[in-house]
């Protein structure tokens, strides 16, 4: 588990931040490209996630990179994962609650079993009825909740995940995981 409780980001930079003392106990990286665009830390602090906003045009409009780290301490312990593939824009990126599954959103989502020896290599593409706003993994780490025009739920137990869909029709409201 990790020492830092909090992370503060700066542009190119994230700072990991202890609540006992943040100032004194800092830790810094130094990011590889772009501007953050948005950052999620997996809960046991093993694994982090990025998104990178980038003006280099992809099919006429801006792209996004995103990375994965793979942290202790605060410092990275290898080099970033680059999750290549993206056509478009990333719209989202979360990571499981566990620290297996990272999931991107854009054209179409792509899931990467972090658990793997290669998850670049194992990366699969979940081709949802439309583009996916944001994300969500269940709190037992087994269903991956997508919303967009028709929310779907993935089934993350099984193989191949990209043929688990299921279509949540008729949804207009915000839809999240409840407690129970």
């Amino acid at each position: 588990c990790s020492r830092y409780d909090r992370l503060l980001v700066v542009r190119s930079m994230i700072l990991f931040l202890s609540n006992d003392d943040p100032v004194s106990s800092a830790s810094k990286l130094s990011l590889p490209t772009s501007p953050v665009r948005e950052t999620v830390l997996s809960d046991d602090g093993r694994w982090l996630a990025t998104t990178h906003h980038n003006e280099t045009e992809v099919n006429g409009e801006a792209s996004n990179e995103a990375y994965v780290w793979r942290i202790k301490d605060g410092i990275p312990v290898s080099p970033p994962m680059k999750l290549e593939g993206h056509l478009s824009k990333v719209q989202s990126i979360g990571i499981s609650s566990e620290g297996r599954w990272v999931v991107t959103s854009s054209d179409h989502l792509r899931l990467w079993d972090l658990s793997s020896d290669d998850p670049i290599a194992g990366m699969q593409v979940l081709r949802s009825q439309n583009r996916s706003l944001s994300t969500i993994f269940s709190p037992d780490n087994r269903w991956l909740f997508t919303s967009g025009d028709v929310p779907c739920i993935w089934d993350l137990s099984v193989e191949d995940v990209a043929t688990s869909s299921i279509a949540l029709r008729g949804h207009t409201a915000r839809v999240g995981w409840g407690a129970d």
